[in-house]
Parts: structure tokens; C-alpha cells; sequence
């Protein structure tokens, strides 16, 4: 962006919005250069220009210059030949009042067009006022650089040409006399008027088959959602795909819109909001273009209707877009319709092109039959166990199937899962944090904020956990057992008790109850054992019979207790009995909470897949155990709030250890390998204070704000002891300038150094 202000003077990168602008859409026929039109390429044009104009204006004090006319007789108001194509104020603020010369007003009134890439135009005229000539014109070139600036568009991916023509100057002269008519000072007002043409130019989407693709959601921000602007801007961007949504008009007529209702992005044609909810799908097509859908994101935007889908699939074709077409799922949207949809693709060359999406299986069915080339998003809102095998019965030969995952259900283990069994994921992201968590094997990420190059060098920044998940068991880890098809169900005990037996249940925090450690034995099968119980999986009876209970018992060694762990080729494992020869899964195949394990003939079903997922080494805890967080480093100390404060802020120190309620502390598990650490007697949480990364920084409680520095992941130390090392990457420690460490000692936070300092006792309270 810097560059590019630089290499056209600072002045206009593009022009979008400003203050007092009048847009309108003209042809692109309408906009041709007159033959005097000069290209500005150089910043230096500007201070000559300038130059040109002083000179020009000197050989009369007041002139009119038309297109290379000669100089018009002097006359003291133009306003009737300007008006008709400019709307000119007639008062200017007076300046140098009592002075023998006249005093000097400059206005440049600049006529800017903007040119997207397939011929569309914006219209803006704008006013500058000033003491100089060259003031006015510094002034409204930086007013539009900072315009632009809102737009968040880089250079690499936007180009443009500035053709300034100076259509005309006028002059008039105002006098300021005294009551008794005496003239006691003058005026000289000039006004400069411009064309400036502003060339879009859509940039080359670079071929990067391995790269994250980048998905501009509804458009992309800053422009009215889901109108045909939106789409213009995405593509001078940088974007390559683009996100849409449709409904249909009561008379069946496809429209790009996100709401089934107008009201939040529409408005009457004086800008004023729809005084009642209107239903796009209870309304004729004729009504629905009615209203205006840019006014709400500024002037700039004045005339946008509601796009139908053949105008938003002419666009793409023209532009070199794919878009992904978000059919919303209701009873109004007939199958005949959808097919008109496909016909509209198909003889607008965008067959193959097109990716639809809808939350609703059967639409998505009943297009592959119409076209069995385009790719098929499933947009999931809850996950079920069906999703994967459903998609995955989309697949021919000829296309791709995709999931799109909503952020607050996402998981990088649902996206492996679906990138195991051949289904592709669509994560949402508008953060750069955001983006580097997403896991590697996702494909497309959609975004409303960033731009493609943001997220693209962000993107090779995410972690891979197919590493982490698919590995053979490692000798004294913990892992946890989840279901194939449903990766919110996982291994669980119904008790500790002898012969138990064994169900699927929710995943939960961490915890001893659903964790399991494999020891390899001598003929290369595996004890499975549970490390809340320290119980064997065993078929119950040393059963051969399909159906057989799957439960918990003392181990003995019996070849009933044995299990081979079987790679499958998705990542996943099955459990085979060395007895039986049988596979464990749920009963009936069931994934619902509470289902009973059994032994069941290998059949290759996803009901005997499972996910072997390594536990980090952490804490496990539950809700109904308290922790002392004791010092390593000042043993018999440990953490407490300063004077047993329960404000906000209040600092985290040392006290002496005892059987005390402020002392203890409950670690809830976050989700993501980090936990909320709250003590029992405030309900607050230990927070770096300011979320700052900083050595030094204290440690303080606070009220819960989901915040990067209350979020603390226990790193078990070979000695025992933990390390809290929180979301920022600095570890919980005793102040570094402590010398003798003890009841009132400062906590803060460090780069982790490994001192004892650092070193915390988790004890059971």
C-alpha cells in the first residue's frame, strides 16, 4: 500500500466513499477520456500541475477555461453555465478581511469515477476548499488516500490509472462593503473542476494447487454483503472464490441475499429503513428490486439491488469467480426451481465451477442428478454421527464433496477425521490466530476480514495432527478411544468396579475416567488398561459369541484380555480379541451416550473404527477435585489472593500452606489443552494481568473475559512438579527478584527457564 501511494502520489489508490459524495452507476460507454487526458505516474506531476494552473490563471483574474477555449470575458457568476453539470456553493468563508489585496479562495471540485474490472462504474464528485491552489489539491488526494485505507486492499493484489483532466477554471470576485456602501475588502474565489478516471484491475490469481484456497464470505467487508459490489471488490482483492447465498422471490425468481428478510441491508429509496419486516419469499421479484441494498454501508453504495443469480453467475463468468451458492433449505424452495438453478450454471459456462451448499441432504442429492461435476458442501451445525458417511455417498467420479464447519463446532480432530474418509472441510476463520489453528488437511477457509495473502502465509503456519493422532501406542501414555463417526463419543467406565461395563460416552474434560494406557505384550498384542480403575478390557466370559459384553477385571494374562491394535488405512484402529477373533463396537452400532461395548465379527463398518487419541501430559482433572498450587521453588508456600482480596485485579502472592478455602483452586478444562484455574473462595481466575506476553507481568484474578492470559496448560516436569504456562507462552513463576521467597512473595510470569522458581506442586485439597 505504501508503495503504491508513493508511485501515485499519495493520492488516489481507488476512491470509495468520502465526505459529501453524490455516486451514481454510469455505463462504462459513458466515461471515455477526453484527448487531453494526462496519466499521472509520478508524484512530481501533482507539484507541476500546479504550476501549470498558476500560470494559466495569471493571464486573467477572472477567466473561464473550457476544454482549450480561449479565455472567456470576465463575469462575476458562472453558476448558471456550472450548474447544470456541477453543483457549486456559492459562499465561501471570508479570509483577509481589511486588507488592500484581495484575498485569494481556491476549490477544486473533482468528478472521480471508479471502473471495476468487468465495466462498471461508481461515480463520485468531491469538494476541497483552501488558501492556495496546491493546497487544495494535497489536501483532497490525501482525503482520498485515507479512503481507500478502509477498504484494507493491498497493492499486490490492486492496480489503478489516474487520468486527470482539467475540464475547466472559473473565477468570481465577491466584495465586502460597509453600511454606507464603502468597499472594504475583496475577494477572489476560483474553482477548479476535474475529471479523474480510476482503473481497477483485477490481478492474476496465482495457480498454487498446494496452497489453502480463500473463500470471501458473502462478499467481502467494508461493501454491502452479497450484492454484486461486494463480488467486484473481492476479486480486485485477490479473492478466486466467493461465498453467496440464495433465496427465491414469491414468483420463483433466484436472488442473491443472505436473510430471508430485507430489513437489516435494504432501505427505501430516501435511506430510510423498512418501516415493517418484508419476506423476500412473500414478495414478486418487481418489489424486491425496489430497494436499496448499499445505502446501509454508505452513499457511496446508493443503487444496489438485490442481484438476481443469472447476474451474480455473469459476473463470476466475467471475472474469473467460483463461487460457493449457500441454498437456503425451506418448504417454499421447490425442486424445479433448483433445477432452474442448474440451467442458469450450464448455459453461463460455469458448470464444474460452482460448488453448492446447503444444511439439508437432499437438496444436495437431488442437484448431484442434475449436475454430477460441481462440488457439494454439507453445512453442519451440530455434529452427528452420519455426517461423514453422508457426504461421503455424494462422491462420483467426477466431483468433490466438502464439509463446512461452523467455529463453535469446529475441531481439527472432525477435520481429520472427514480429510481420512475422503471429505474435504471448509473452516471459518477472521482472526490470524484463528487461522494458524486450523489444521493442516483443511482445504478452504473462509474469512470476512483478512485478505487471500494474509491467510494463505498464515496458513503455513498450521500444525498437523495427524502426527499426534495416528502413531503407535507409546509405553506409559495416556489416550482416549473416540468413536469413528461420531468424535464427541469415546470410551468410558460406568464405575471402577470389577466387571464393569464398558459404554461410549460424551468426551469431557480430562479425566482418569476415560483414559486408557496400551502395554505391548511378548506375542505383539496389547493389555488395554484404564488408569482410573487400573482395570483390563476383557470379553466378558472369554465369550466367542457375537454380541458378547465388553467389560473391566483384574488382569491375569488370559488371551481374553489380549487385544491386536489394527491400523485401518483412514488412521482410525479396531480392537481384536485374541480369543475370540472379534472386534469390539457399540452394540447395534449405536453412537448415542450410554451404549454398551461388545465383541462383533470384524466386518470393516465404521462402528469398529475408533481414533486413538494421545493425552498431552497434563493434570487430569475433574469438577469435584481442588488443588494447593504449592511452590517448587518456596516449598510449604503456595498460591494465594493478596489480603484475600475478591476485587477484580487484585495480585496473586504467596502464603503459608494450610487447610485454608482461599488457598484452593479448581482447574477447568478449556477445550484445547489449557484450563481456567479459578479460586473456590472468589469465583475469579488466575489472569496475566493486561493479557500482556511480558517477563514480568503480574499474575492478578479477574472475572472470566476468555482471554489468552487466563488460559493455563500444566506441563508435567520430570521432578514431579508442574509447569503452568499460560496462552501467551509465559510460565507462572515466583518474581524473579526474590531472593528469600515467602509469605507476600510477588507472582508473575516468565519465559520459561525451567528453575524452581517456575516448578509447582499440584496437590489434592
Amino acid at each position: 500500500m505504501t508503495r503504491l501511494l508513493k508511485r501515485t502520489t499519495a493520492c488516489l489508490l481507488t476512491v470509495m466513499m468520502l465526505v459529501s459524495l453524490v455516486p451514481s452507476y454510469t455505463s462504462a460507454a459513458e466515461m471515455g477520456n477526453a484527448p487531453d487526458d494526462i496519466l499521472i505516474e509520478d508524484a512530481d506531476v501533482i507539484d507541476d500541475m500546479s504550476e501549470v494552473l498558476d500560470e494559466e490563471t495569471a493571464e486573467s483574474d477572472f477567466s473561464e477555461y473550457d476544454e482549450g477555449d480561449a479565455p472567456m470575458p470576465e463575469e462575476e457568476d458562472t453558476e448558471e453555465e456550472t450548474a447544470g453539470e456541477f453543483d457549486i456553493e456559492e459562499t465561501v468563508p471570508e479570509e483577509t478581511a481589511g486588507t488592500e489585496a484581495d484575498a485569494e479562495e481556491f476549490i477544486g471540485i473533482y468528478n472521480l469515477r471508479v471502473v471495476w474490472p468487468d465495466g462498471a462504474v461508481n461515480k463520485i464528485e468531491l469538494k476541497y476548499y483552501g488558501s492556495d491552489r496546491e493546497d487544495v489539491i494535497n489536501n483532497i488526494t490525501v482525503k482520498v488516500a485515507e479512503e481507500l485505507n478502509k477498504f484494507d486492499v493491498h497493492e499486490s493484489e490492486y492496480n489503478c490509472e489516474y487520468t486527470w483532466n482539467r475540464k475547466k477554471s472559473t473565477s468570481v470576485k465577491e466584495e465586502n462593503k460597509d453600511s454606507s456602501g464603502l468597499v472594504i475588502d475583496r475577494k477572489r474565489i476560483t474553482t477548479d473542476y476535474y475529471d479523474v478516471v480510476v482503473k481497477t484491475i483485477q490481478p492474476a490469481f496465482a495457480d498454487e494447487p498446494d496452497d489453502v484456497q480463500v473463500l470471501a464470505h458473502r462478499g467481502t467487508v467494508n461493501v454491502p454483503e452479497n450484492t454484486l459490489s461486494a463480488f467486484r471488490v473481492s476479486a480486485v482483492k485477490g479473492f478466486h472464490y466467493v461465498g453467496a447465498d440464495l433465496h427465491f422471490t414469491s414468483d420463483g425468481v433466484p436472488m442473491i441475499i443472505h436473510d430471508a428478510t430485507l430489513n437489516r441491508t435494504a432501505r427505501n429509496a430516501d435511506g430510510s429503513k423498512l418501516s415493517e419486516y418484508v419476506d423476500i419469499e412473500e414478495i414478486p421479484y418487481a418489489e424486491a428490486r425496489k430497494y436499496d441494498v448499499g445505502l446501509y454501508c454508505g452513499e457511496f453504495w446508493r443503487g444496489e439491488k438485490v442481484p438476481t443469480f443469472e447476474e451474480f453467475i455473469k459476473l463470476c463468468a466475467k471475472l474469473d469467480l467460483e463461487p460457493n451458492l449457500h441454498l437456503k433449505s425451506s418448504i417454499y424452495m421447490k425442486y424445479e426451481w433448483l433445477a432452474e438453478l442448474v440451467d442458469i450454471v450450464k448455459r453461463n459456462g460455469m458448470q464444474g465451477r460452482v460448488v453448492w451448499a446447503a444444511d439439508d441432504i437432499d437438496y444436495l442429492r437431488y442437484v448431484r442428478t442434475l449436475d454430477p461435476v460441481s462440488g457439494l458442501d454439507m453445512i453442519v451445525y451440530r455434529w452427528v454421527p452420519s455426517v461423514i458417511s453422508k457426504v461421503r455417498e455424494l462422491k462420483t467420479d467426477t466431483n468433490f464433496v466438502e464439509v463446512a464447519i461452523g467455529k463453535s463446532l469446529f475441531t481439527n480432530r472432525i477435520a481429520l477425521a472427514c480429510y481420512r474418509n475422503g471429505v474435504y472441510v471448509t473452516a471459518h476463520a477472521n482472526t490470524p490466530e484463528e487461522v494458524t489453528k486450523v489444521d493442516s488437511t483443511v482445504r478452504l477457509i473462509s474469512t470476512d476480514y483478512l485478505l487471500p495473502d494474509e491467510v494463505k502465509t498464515l496458513a503455513r503456519q498450521r500444525p498437523s495432527t495427524g502426527e499426534k493422532t495416528f502413531q503407535t501406542p507409546a509405553a506409559g501414555t495416556d489416550y482416549r478411544l473416540q468413536t469413528c463417526l461420531n468424535l464427541s463419543m469415546m470410551f468410558s467406565i460406568r464405575s471402577s468396579a470389577l466387571a464393569s461395563q464398558m459404554t461410549v460416552n460424551k468426551v469431557q474434560q480430562y479425566t482418569e475416567m476415560n483414559d486408557f494406557r496400551m502395554r505391548l505384550l511378548g506375542d505383539g498384542y496389547y493389555q488395554i488398561l484404564n488408569t482410573r480403575s487400573m482395570l483390563t478390557l476383557e470379553v466378558k466370559g472369554g465369550s466367542t459369541c457375537d454380541g458378547a459384553a465388553i467389560i473391566l477385571n483384574t488382569w491375569t494374562g488370559a488371551d481374553k484380555q489380549r487385544w491386536k491394535i489394527v491400523k485401518n488405512t483412514n488412521g482410525t484402529v479396531t480392537l481384536v480379541n485374541k480369543a475370540s477373533g472379534k472386534a469390539i463396537q457399540t452394540k447395534n452400532g449405536k453412537l448415542t451416550a450410554g451404549t454398551v461395548l461388545v465383541q462383533a465379527t470384524r466386518n470393516g463398518s465404521d462402528a469398529q473404527r475408533f481414533w486413538m487419541v494421545k493425552e498431552p501430559n497434563q493434570v487430569k482433572v475433574n469438577y469435584t477435585k481442588n488443588y494447593y498450587i504449592e511452590s517448587k521453588g518456596a516449598p510449604g508456600f503456595a498460591v494465594k489472593v493478596k489480603n484475600n482480596s475478591t476485587a477484580a485485579s487484585a495480585n496473586i502472592c504467596l502464603a503459608k500452606k494450610k487447610t485454608d478455602y482461599s488457598l484452593k483452586y479448581q482447574l477447568i478444562y478449556s477445550g484445547d489443552g489449557y484450563y481456567r484455574i479459578m479460586n473456590l473462595q472468589t469465583k475469579k481466575f488466575l489472569t496475566v494481568k493486561g493479557n500482556s506476553a511480558a517477563s514480568g507481568t503480574n499474575v492478578v484474578q479477574d472475572v472470566w473475559k476468555n482471554a489468552r492470559g487466563q488460559r493455563w496448560m500444566p506441563k508435567l516436569n520430570k521432578d514431579g512438579s508442574y509447569t503452568l504456562v499460560s496462552k501467551l507462552g509465559t510460565c507462572l513463576q515466583i518474581d524473579a527478584g526474590t531472593t528469600v521467597p515467602g509469605s507476600g512473595t510477588n507472582v508473575n510470569v516468565g519465559k520459561s527457564s525451567n528453575a524452581a522458581a517456575q516448578h509447582w506442586k499440584l496437590e489434592a485439597a
